[in-house]
């Protein structure tokens, strides 16, 4: 998934994804899964 955005790798992503939210992607999709599970 991270190649089709343009990212190198994984790790570069997931890098990204953390400065502007503040959370890795993984802690993001946990979160969103248990909201919509509730």
């Amino acid at each position: 998934m991270s190649e089709l955005l343009g990212f190198t790798a994984p790790s570069a992503f997931s890098r990204w994804f953390r400065r502007p939210f503040g959370v890795s992607p993984t802690a993001w999709r946990e979160a969103a899964t248990n909201v919509a599970a509730n």
